[in-house]
């Protein structure tokens, strides 16, 4: 399962966000359709994402009631702000959203891409390290036969 953040604000703002294994951010598309002010987020970006790819991934999401998971269209930041281009005012949610939660979002996705490749080559090379010891102890002590026959003579 991807990594997940939601970028929240004091006014209630959010925005829910995916991080590929590269550290790409996705956002979620309904979160994006109702910074816009539409008042049908889903039915919104089926209608109105012409020209604008999505990805479908699935979310998490929970409330005071419930809690779980549902598949959503997903933005990349270059197509969040296509889809978003297609409004033509742009309110102050939409501008906290291109101004900080995509800077925002693609630090922590470096940040993460980053910290992942670090991890990846400290496993690799502890492997490398594994093999060269299993290497050593293999070379000093001696094969069957040549036991065998330090026993038989």
């Amino acid at each position: 399962m991807p990594d997940t953040f939601t970028f929240e604000d004091k006014s209630k703002r959010m925005v829910r966000v995916i991080f590929e294994p590269d550290g790409t951010p996705l956002f979620c598309g309904s979160d994006i359709a109702t910074l816009a002010g539409y008042k049908a987020p889903g039915a919104a970006i089926k209608k109105d994402r012409s020209g604008v790819e999505t990805v479908m991934r699935r979310i998490w999401w929970a409330n005071s009631e419930k809690r779980g998971c549902v598949s959503m269209h997903c933005f990349t930041a270059e197509n969040a702000r296509l889809f978003l281009q297609k409004k033509p005012v742009q309110t102050e949610d939409v501008k906290w959203f291109l101004n900080t939660v995509i800077p925002d979002a693609e630090s922590i996705g470096r940040q993460r891409a980053a910290s992942k490749a670090e991890s990846d080559k400290s496993a690799a090379d502890m492997e490398i390290a594994e093999g060269k010891n299993q290497l050593v102890t293999n070379n000093e002590q001696p094969n069957l036969i040549d036991r065998l026959d330090a026993i038989i003579l």
